[in-house]
């Protein structure tokens, strides 16, 4: 059976906010290009931006990447890329100004490249189901309770979170063994 590739990558997000949107009971949108003309559809979008990044900075399997080189530029530097998330160096390498900064020697100047682990920021519409369902889930519930605050609404909406949260441990669970110490309670990526 074939899968129809326009759905799939370019009404995604549009999807998502339609369900943040009608989570506050307001109508549907028609595609991408109406959001930037409704308020609603604006505020959603940005949720929806905000919690992705805030879920993906705990680092999945699929967003996670060791040992990546960075190398430097011309005059030694390294410029961090827009999409990292998180970067980790081992040898008190950090970022400061988005480039890399030798903490000890006091340096932004690099010779040589420099490994680092990284969480990458990933486009909304590249995730795959389980990913996209528990962020939008969660964006969704945000979003109401900023919008409108029905309690009888947010107590749904923190259910089919629970229920996203577990589709979301399946999926990490086929691909590779989760940290379990640091996603062990539904509290850590449900609020």
């Amino acid at each position: 059976m074939a899968v129809d590739q326009e759905y799939t990558t370019q009404h995604l997000l549009a999807a998502a906010v339609n369900r943040l949107l009608l989570s506050i009971g307001e109508l549907p949108i028609e595609n991408e290009d109406e959001i930037e003309d409704i308020l609603e559809a604006r505020l959603a979008k940005q949720v929806l931006i905000d919690t992705k990044m805030q879920v993906l900075a705990y680092g999945f399997n699929f967003n996670k990447e060791l040992d990546v080189p960075f190398i430097p530029d011309l005059n030694g530097n390294i410029p961090i890329p827009a999409n990292v998330l998180s970067l980790h160096n081992a040898d008190g390498i950090t970022i400061k100004d988005w480039m890399l900064y030798d903490v000890e020697n006091k340096t932004r100047i690099f010779t040589d490249p420099v490994l680092c682990d990284v969480i990458w920021n990933t486009d909304f519409n590249n995730l795959q189901y389980a990913v996209r369902n528990y962020i939008t889930v969660k964006a969704a519930r945000i979003f109401q309770s900023k919008m409108i605050g029905d309690k009888v609404m947010y107590t749904i909406d923190e259910k089919d979170e629970q229920d996203a949260i577990l589709l979301l441990r399946q999926y990490e669970g086929f691909s590779e063994s989760l940290n379990m110490l640091s996603f062990s309670d539904i509290s850590v990526l449900g609020n």
